[in-house]
């Protein structure tokens, strides 16, 4: 044989096991892969010798390579891999590999805190398999069986250790038709820190400028970046949470609400998180802080008029609208004429405007008005500016506006309606009388009109 290549070969075997194929790895000297596929062929010859209907023989049970009853098949497979076992070793042959298994954490996570439980799954193609944990290079509480293709090892940490935790596994499965074990290497490991503080959490603000007026609601989401019960949130050099909420299972973030922000809400929050396992309360590093910036000045409001032109006659009625924002805690909006205070309106809850009714001026001539609101925030009042004025022209013809005209219109017709119908009902009924002489009223009926006013 040529022995000038120096390194190792892998030679793969695809071997079809109990009905599941599987990649089977032998790490050979490059110069003797041949003896390895005329041992395959030798295990082929084996089981033509014997019959093909025949059928194999009972074995005992066990845990490790069971004892054979001595029937021919068994005796010359267990020739040919006894042959191979001896041929392997005087060859250096490494390890035979089966497909590498993988390791997953629940509840996944970068750190564990002290006595707190979680469980570990080495997952592998194969069922009827035996799984072996390993915590930092050490096997771990014996081996688990795991029937299918899982084996699952449950863990409560030590309270004694912190520190970096490191676990693999691998796993093994004996094939009863070559009376062999085969075994895995090793999984990628799974890391986690023991510790006995929380990450820090995070926290954002809604709105996220962080700048408000007063009334205005303010919401302060904490979010943890591990599984915690507590939250609490805190204004910045201030020892006492102002709020504390239990947090759900499934979610790991809350939201603390400022509903009625006032000047005084001004600062710098942030939040920590707090999770008890076993009696022992584990507790996060504060955030960072968030800025919080509330305003006593409030947007300026818009005044409108209807009519739209602004002009009416005299002793005609308009409306004036004046447009804010009052919010939950409620407020008032107020009217000025020519500068002065004239009308307030008060209001409760979300309100964007208001309206008044001039009922009509008897002075002719040219009139500004403005309208101005204020907020209520714990029985504080906080006034906004005033609106630019709008202007209304009182005139000395009794200008009645397009709607006024068509009110009129209908009017007259329905009372022109009317009058026909009663002369018609008056003459059928002057018609009829009785042997005395007597009207009788048949379907007469007594009408009377209600004059509507235009307001």
């Amino acid at each position: 044989m040529n022995n000038r290549a120096k390194g190792p070969l892998m030679v793969m075997i695809r071997a079809k096991i109990k009905g599941v194929r599987s990649d089977i790895n032998f790490s050979l000297a490059p110069s003797r892969h041949i003896l390895v596929t005329l041992f395959l062929i030798s295990q082929h010859l084996s089981r033509l010798i014997i019959s093909p209907g025949a059928q194999p023989e009972k074995e005992a049970a066990g845990d490790c390579f069971p004892m054979p009853v001595y029937g021919l098949n068994a005796i010359l497979q267990m020739a040919v891999t006894s042959s191979l076992l001896l041929i392997m070793a005087s060859l250096g042959v490494g390890s035979v590999d089966l497909p590498k298994p993988t390791l997953s954490m629940d509840p996944p996570s970068s750190i564990i805190l002290p006595g707190e439980e979680f469980s570990l799954t080495c997952h592998f193609p194969f069922t009827d398999c035996h799984g072996d944990f390993y915590r930092n290079e050490e096997l771990s509480k014996g081996t688990f069986f795991g029937k299918n293709h899982t084996a699952v090892i449950h863990i409560r940490q030590e309270t004694t250790w912190k520190g970096l935790e490191s676990y693999n596994c691998k796993y093994r499965k004996y094939f009863s038709d070559t009376r062999t074990w085969l075994r895995s290497e090793f999984s990628e490991p799974v890391q986690f820190t023991v510790t006995g503080e929380l990450p820090k959490p995070t926290v954002s603000m809604e709105p996220a400028s962080g700048v408000v007026t007063v009334g205005e609601r303010v919401r302060i989401k904490c979010s943890a970046t591990y599984p915690s019960h507590i939250s609490r949130l805190y204004r910045t050099h201030h020892q006492t949470p102002i709020d504390t909420q239990n947090v759900s299972g499934s979610d790991w973030s809350v939201n603390f609400t400022i509903t009625d922000a006032d000047t005084n809400d001004s600062g710098q929050y942030n939040c920590t998180s707090e999770r008890t396992v076993s009696g022992t309360a584990y507790v996060s590093p504060p955030s960072d802080s968030l800025d919080l910036t509330v305003k006593d000045t409030l947007p300026v409001p818009h005044i409108t008029v209807e009519p739209p032109s602004g002009v009416v006659g005299r002793g005609v009625p308009f409306r004036l609208k004046c447009t804010g924002s009052i919010l939950r805690s409620g407020g008032r909006f107020n009217f000025y004429r020519d500068g002065e205070g004239e009308w307030a309106v008060d209001v409760h809850g979300f309100v964007q405007s208001a309206s008044c009714t001039i009922n009509g001026m008897n002075t002719t001539g040219t009139v500004n008005y403005t309208c101005g609101y204020a907020r209520i925030v714990k029985e504080t009042v906080y006034p906004s500016p005033r609106s630019d004025p709008v202007q209304v022209t009182v005139t000395g013809d009794n200008v009645i506006d397009h709607v006024s005209e068509i009110r009129l219109c209908l009017l007259v017709f329905v009372l022109v309606g009317i009058g026909i119908i009663l002369g018609i009902e008056f003459n059928q009924c002057k018609s009829k009388k009785d042997v005395d002489g007597c009207v009788v009223n048949e379907r007469c009926a007594e009408v009377t009109g209600n004059e509507e006013t235009a307001v």
